[in-house]
């Protein structure tokens, strides 16, 4: 689960989504409030399975940076950025049918450390660090880059409400920009 996944779901939206996840009566009771022929043309009414706290770590932390490459992300060991976020939930005692509560609780994180440094105490931002931006250093062969430039440049012009030339992002305006290494094979 990212910031693109579901796809065009916004961030605000991720509490709602947590709860459908872990709670199949939170599913249920939206459901209910679709059209009727939603419930005859899926099996959304047939999913029984609930996440449980380790699989949402999992999917909301765990699994994007390791899809992502990012060795330093999603995890608590050695050499972790320690970006860490709690929320006012008590896993040992909270139950699917409480799923109101869980999506409160992930409305507003309790505490947020970010890079060690405290950023939410008692769910108010108390400071404001700059982050790093991550972007993707890929390379592909010189011959593809100029198709591609200009199958690009065509769907901006055809399409785009702004020029090519006005997209890319300056490195004056990534002060802390991280490059992320895509690797891979070209036929």
């Amino acid at each position: 689960m990212t910031t693109d996944h579901p796809n065009g779901g916004p961030m605000i939206y991720y509490p709602k989504v947590i709860s459908w996840l872990m709670s199949r009566k939170a599913r249920t009771e939206t459901m209910l409030e679709m059209n009727k022929s939603v419930m005859r043309r899926t099996t959304l009414a047939n999913i029984y399975r609930e996440y449980d706290f380790n699989e949402l770590a999992t999917v909301t932390r765990a699994a994007t940076a390791k899809a992502l490459g990012m060795d330093h992300k999603g995890h608590l060991g050695t050499g972790a950025d320690a970006d860490v976020s709690v929320y006012d939930i008590d896993p040992s005692t909270w139950r699917p049918s409480m799923y109101k509560e869980l999506e409160k609780a992930f409305s507003k994180a309790a505490y947020t450390i970010k890079g060690g440094e405290v950023v939410v105490k008692d769910g108010e931002v108390v400071a404001t660090p700059l982050g790093a931006t991550h972007w993707v250093k890929s390379e592909i062969p010189e011959a593809l880059e100029t198709e591609l430039m200009k199958d690009l440049e065509a769907d901006f012009r055809d399409y785009y409400t702004i020029n090519l030339a006005n997209y890319p992002v300056e490195d004056a305006y990534l002060p802390t920009g991280r490059p992320l290494t895509a690797e891979g094979r070209w036929r």
